[in-house]
């Protein structure tokens, strides 16, 4: 989920080391997050997927053994064909396949910003390389968190907890 906390500041003193731990947090969990939204949107879409196809093999199945001609077989298959046919049509809508694609896009780009910060890290403070490192991070976490999707609220929280877990951190730290 992006929000403005996920955009670093132009001005912040970047090689100050909370600054660069803060950052190196958010990018953690940005990408945290969107490899679970990604995992959250392929099982829906699988879901979704199975229910249609199992629907119309049912369907199909049923025409061929059942008289659908009278009594509760053809309310039935009614009832099926519109109960398939709805969820196509929400399949259609919610497009959880193009979804996931958007979140593993955006986990990867996290993690292209997670290197960076890493190669920033390792350079002198006040050199030219530092400060174009860190205007061409600033740049790409803009776009990033831009074109990023929003992910579930829960999926943030849940892997907020885990960052922190891995990394010894008692509690959340303010962003």
């Amino acid at each position: 989920m992006t929000d403005d906390n996920d955009i670093p500041p132009a001005d912040a003193n970047f090689f100050d080391r909370g600054v660069l731990e803060r950052w190196v947090r958010r990018v953690g969990i940005n990408i945290d997050t969107h490899n679970d939204a990604e995992v959250y949107c392929s099982r829906r879409d699988n879901a979704v997927t199975m229910v249609t196809l199992g629907g119309v093999v049912f369907l199909g199945q049923l025409a061929l053994v059942a008289d659908i001609h009278t009594g509760w077989q053809k309310v039935g298959t009614a009832v099926l064909t519109v109960v398939i046919a709805v969820v196509s049509v929400y399949a259609t809508i919610w497009d959880f396949r193009k979804r996931a694609v958007e979140h593993r896009f955006a986990a990867r780009q996290y993690a292209a910003l997670r290197r960076g910060l890493e190669r920033l890290s390792e350079v002198e403070a006040d050199s030219a390389e530092a400060r174009w490192r860190h205007d061409e991070i600033h740049k790409l976490w803009d776009a990033t968190a831009a074109l990023a999707p929003n992910a579930p609220g829960r999926l943030r929280e849940q892997a907020e907890r885990r960052f922190d877990e891995r990394h010894g951190v008692i509690g959340s730290p303010p962003m």
